[in-house]
């Protein structure tokens, strides 16, 4: 079981080609003449910066004249636009749009990896195509779960899709464009998180990864054993152990340092999606244990 470590490269404008996600639904872009309210339930009142494409909600009334990307006492950051969700920082919050999300990447360096996560979709198709070479990669994923038990499943029960796919096998063609469908005839395709990079080995993974999540709901039990719960956000966590060869360990043990309280993504069998977590390390201890390799025990905290 190979585990694998993807730094998270950032996408800026320079980066998205093309989108076919509008701004259907997002709030207008702010203007400093205007006076705003402040925002409530009853009444919301946001803008967004269409530099960043951040969305701000106004927390003070007669709010005039405070850029909302330097003026947080008025303005408080609650999320993405619709178009670049999936490329923020969160799993639980979707870009969406009717039938199929058509996006086109120039990201500007080698890449040979791609993630997406919290997914709403039937199909995927990743195309990779190079100014000199064309199309080097063109591959369709199905996203529905095929695997059941018996006849009675398979007619009966509904029908299942998988929320994550992980792409490997990229060409790390720096000037090549990444184009994305994410497919939904009939229904809304939706993605919380695209993430590509170059992958970094991490070493072979110890059969006994651990997962689970942190969960962020509210469970208040009176003193008469009465519950009152409210589901919140959640957070998946990854624990691992793996031998990494002492000839790469020194490399490996300065790339966990350079990416403590970076978000990244970490695929701890490279051959099993659900071993995928984009967060960030919480911890990690390396054990001269063996004379050819070196044993690391590592935590990884999800991103909401």
């Amino acid at each position: 079981m190979s585990a694998r470590i993807v730094p998270r490269i950032a996408i800026i404008n320079a980066m998205l080609v093309s989108t076919n996600v509008d701004g259907t639904g997002d709030p207008a872009a702010y203007a400093a003449g205007t006076t705003y309210g402040q925002d409530t339930a009853a009444v919301p009142v946001m803008v967004q910066d269409p530099v960043t494409h951040l969305v701000y909600r106004s927390r003070v009334a007669n709010n005039t004249g405070n850029t909302p990307a330097t003026s947080p006492t008025q303005w408080q950051v609650v999320g993405f636009t619709n178009a670049w969700r999936m490329f923020g920082t969160r799993t639980s919050v979707q870009t969406a749009r009717a039938e199929v999300i058509d996006v086109q990447l120039k990201v500007g360096e080698p890449i040979d990896s791609l993630t997406l996560l919290n997914t709403d979709a039937t199909l995927v198709q990743v195309t990779q195509t190079d100014p000199v070479d064309g199309v080097v990669f063109d591959t369709t994923y199905l996203m529905v779960d095929t695997e059941v038990a018996d006849y009675d499943e398979y007619f009966f029960s509904p029908v299942v899709t998988r929320d994550r796919l992980l792409v490997t096998g990229l060409a790390p063609y720096a000037s090549s464009t990444i184009r994305l469908q994410i497919k939904k005839p009939g229904g809304t395709a939706a993605c919380a998180a695209c993430l590509v990079g170059l992958s970094q080995y991490a070493g072979q993974a110890k059969w006994g990864i651990e997962m689970g999540i942190d969960d962020f709901s509210l469970k208040n039990v009176s003193q008469y054993g009465e519950a009152a719960l409210q589901p919140g956000d959640y957070a998946d966590n990854l624990n691992l152990t793996a031998y990494v060869p002492r000839a790469r360990s020194t490399a490996f043990a300065a790339l966990l340092k350079r990416q403590r309280a970076k978000p990244l993504l970490i695929v701890g069998d490279d051959t099993l999606p659900d071993t995928a977590l984009y967060g960030w390390i919480e911890s990690w201890r390396r054990t001269f244990e063996y004379l050819q390799e070196d044993v690391y025990t590592l935590s990884f905290k999800g991103l909401t």
